[in-house]
């Protein structure tokens, strides 16, 4: 990747110096293809830089655990809650098996067959079965994972999907 690069930067400045263009300059299809490899190298760089910044929020205490997903259905989950708070509209985080982090928006909430705006963590941290659902009905595949919620535009590093 260092080299490729090197190259390319040299390749620009000989063609901004030159009073001629140089012979060796490369064709458009070979700088899209490199242009693709080094976007693609930095994806890599940005999911383990996120994955890692997410680590540590969850390690530090300033992401929230909600709790642990016990149950899967098309577009919802059932989720053990034993903090807070859920609210419509806010992304949830999962830190699935493996440390890969994903998240989507609530939709819905529902707490013993009522639905809710929020929810907040069981009384005196005691688990709430709580049911939750989401705009994207894609597979969703969280079971055993750890639900979290992040401090404010942290979600945002986190990939919407990732099945």
């Amino acid at each position: 990747m260092e080299s490729a690069l090197l190259d390319l930067v040299e390749r620009r400045n000989e063609l901004a110096h030159a009073y001629a263009v140089p012979d060796d300059i490369l064709a458009v299809d070979q700088i899209v293809a490199l242009v693709n490899v080094v976007e693609a190298y930095l994806g890599i760089v940005e999911e383990a830089a996120n994955a890692r910044l997410l680590a540590e929020c969850e390690r530090s205490g300033a992401a929230i655990v909600v709790g642990t997903v016990a149950q899967r259905w098309s577009g919802h989950i059932g989720l053990d809650a034993k903090a807070g708070p859920l609210v419509i509209g806010e992304p949830l985080v999962f830190r699935r098996k493996g440390g890969q982090y994903i998240a989507r928006e609530v939709a819905s909430l529902m707490l013993n067959d009522a639905l809710l705006e929020r929810v907040d963590g069981g009384p005196d941290g005691r688990q709430l079965r709580v049911g939750v659902g989401f705009a994207d009905s894609s597979p969703l595949p969280v079971v055993g994972s750890v639900a979290l919620m992040l401090p404010e535009g942290l979600a945002d590093l986190v990939p919407a999907q990732g099945a």
